[in-house]
């Protein structure tokens, strides 16, 4: 059986949400199925069940003249489903049967994307390096840059950024300095903050350096807007008889993350995005240092990850989650900054753990602790002399 969790939508279809969900409802009790709607002004939900295993959930939705079908469709429904919104479109040639009309979107979408693909390439010229003898804006001579910004040529003099490549952009970039620190220390302090880890037991761990370099991190703005509905269920007793009822709420969003995210398509690790903030009142104007990681994601892949994970960060807040109809946009510029940072792993129990830390301020980025059982009887146990 194919189960189908997406959104559909039927444009220009203008039937309202909570009558198909009754149409709905009618066919399914009438060939066996269990039915109970939840409505409210925004969404009509039909839950239905057959059986001890077989239970799922339609949500109907209007948006802007258009009919949209989402949650959890089964292939035992959608006969039932077509049915239902046949019977209320007032233009009959408007209709389209639900899995034709997802073979159609699925296919614009492929469609789009390839068009917006073919759009990119036409306007972005074949990789031409431009030879440049002298900074373009102080006129001094130049060294080409190294492995990290390849495409990018620094004056050593004024600090410009000279671009080679028409077809790529300058982003705005700086640089962190790095502070003479006890990565060890810290890592220690790390460790010992975990469950039942003593600060003792976190001296012992086997700690070593594996790698100590400029990484580059995208500073992003993301903004969240649209809106969040859940459900609960409360069940209360009138006569001595159990009597269930639904609430639904709906949550407007607008809200706005700062994000970091690595600038590396083979990253072991991202920023923790709740408790790690860029420290960029000591930005410095980049300039080329040893030991510099190469930028691998564009600014657009930076901002559908950073995008995602704003996205998750909000769900969190959030339980019994029924219609999540949120999206996320980049505001202001992104930038690039090179972030000084040590990578300190140790073995705890066989198993090897790691903790990131930022150079410049001694802060720890993220990393992993070990999640130590705790034994009671070792409370009870006598002190040896």
């Amino acid at each position: 059986m194919n189960i189908y969790e997406l959104m559909v939508r039927y444009e220009g279809l203008t039937i309202d949400h909570n009558e198909v969900a009754k149409i709905l409802s009618q066919k399914l009790q009438a060939r066996g199925y269990f039915t109970n709607i939840e409505s409210s002004k925004i969404t009509s939900v039909v839950n239905w069940k057959r059986g001890f295993f077989k239970k799922g959930n339609v949500v109907f939705s209007n948006d802007n003249g258009d009919l949209v079908v989402q949650g959890y469709v089964e292939d035992e429904i959608i006969p039932f489903l077509d049915e239902a919104i046949y019977e209320l479109a007032p233009d009959k040639t408007k209709f389209i049967p639900f899995k034709e009309k997802l073979n159609l979107e699925n296919i614009s979408k492929k469609i789009d994307e390839e068009h917006a693909k073919q759009a990119k390439q036409a306007l972005t010229p074949k990789e031409q390096r431009i030879k440049l003898e002298k900074c373009q804006n102080c006129g001094a001579p130049l060294n080409i840059g190294g492995e990290a910004l390849p495409w990018l040529v620094v004056c050593s003099y004024c600090g410009f950024i000279n671009n080679t490549d028409p077809s790529k952009t300058v982003p705005q970039i700086g640089i962190l300095p790095a502070m003479d620190i006890d990565a060890f220390k810290i890592a220690e302090d790390f460790i010992a903050k975990g469950i039942f880890v003593t600060r003792g037991a976190a001296k012992t761990a086997n700690m070593r350096v594996t790698e100590d370099k400029y990484v580059p991190i995208w500073n992003l703005t993301i903004r969240l807007s649209g809106y969040i509905e859940t459900v609960r269920y409360v069940t209360e007793y009138i006569n001595k008889t159990p009597v269930t009822r639904t609430i639904r709420q709906r949550f407007n969003i607008d809200q706005t993350y700062e994000l970091p995210i690595i600038a590396r398509r083979s990253a072991e690790f991202q920023p923790d995005i709740e408790k790690y903030r860029l420290p960029l009142a000591s930005k410095q104007p980049f300039k080329i240092v040893p030991d510099m990681l190469a930028i691998e994601l564009d600014k657009d892949e930076a901002v559908s990850l950073a995008t995602s994970k704003a996205m998750e960060m909000l769900k969190k807040k959030y339980s019994n989650i029924a219609v999540f109809n949120v999206k996320g946009e980049s505001i202001g510029e992104p930038e690039i900054i090179y972030v000084p940072i040590v990578v300190v792993k140790y073995n705890w129990d066989e198993k090897e753990y790691f903790v990131a830390i930022d150079k410049s301020t001694g802060n720890v980025i993220t990393g992993t602790r070990p999640l130590v059982k705790f034994n009671i009887s070792s409370l009870f146990k006598k002190h040896e002399e």
